[in-house]
């Protein structure tokens, strides 16, 4: 149903699925159906909801059993949601955070059964949601978030760090 731009009956039918998939045997299923609604939930616009079914489906999926991460996969889709909703808020730390989270979780991953460096790849451009968010900030707070240069400099980004510096009030610094 998200694919044929249906995301109100996707909730509905996922929703239901996702609480009846909450068994060990079915852990892989739950977390799918929580990144669904998760997906759904931004298609409609509401990034709230949309961050509460990837916080789901991010605890289920990196949740422990046998010294390992049940589903590092699929935490990291998860991540990625919450890249995409706490940019859509306007939520610059917790931003930071998910995206942290989202490169170490690469070391999680079989490199003989996923393309890490295609996934890398993706990561990397949640930096340019970041970029575009800092470009278009208010001379002020622009001024306050230019303490963040540092933060973005040491993880490399690039991007992120000349768009907060070529924000309103700030293309001096570039």
């Amino acid at each position: 149903f998200l694919k044929i731009n249906q995301p109100r009956e996707a909730l509905q039918r996922l929703g239901r699925a996702r609480t009846r998939l909450a068994k060990d045997e079915s852990i892989e299923s739950g977390v799918r159906a929580a990144l669904g609604c998760a997906d759904a939930y931004i298609q409609l616009g509401q990034f709230w909801a949309a961050r509460m079914e990837a916080v789901i489906a991010v605890h289920t999926a990196l949740s422990e059993q046998d010294g390992k991460l049940v589903e590092p996969f699929f935490g990291l889709l998860a991540v990625q949601r919450l890249c995409i909703c706490e940019a859509s808020l306007g939520r610059i730390a917790p931003f930071l955070a998910w995206f942290d989270l989202s490169r170490h979780l690469v070391g999680f991953l079989d490199p003989d059964e996923y393309r890490i460096e295609k996934i890398l790849n993706s990561i990397q451009k949640y930096e340019l949601t970041l970029a575009c968010l800092l470009v278009n900030v208010a001379a002020s707070e622009a001024k306050e978030l230019s303490a963040l240069c540092t933060g973005l400099e040491s993880r490399g980004m690039v991007l992120a760090q000349f768009a907060l510096r070529w924000a309103p009030g700030e293309t001096g610094n570039v």
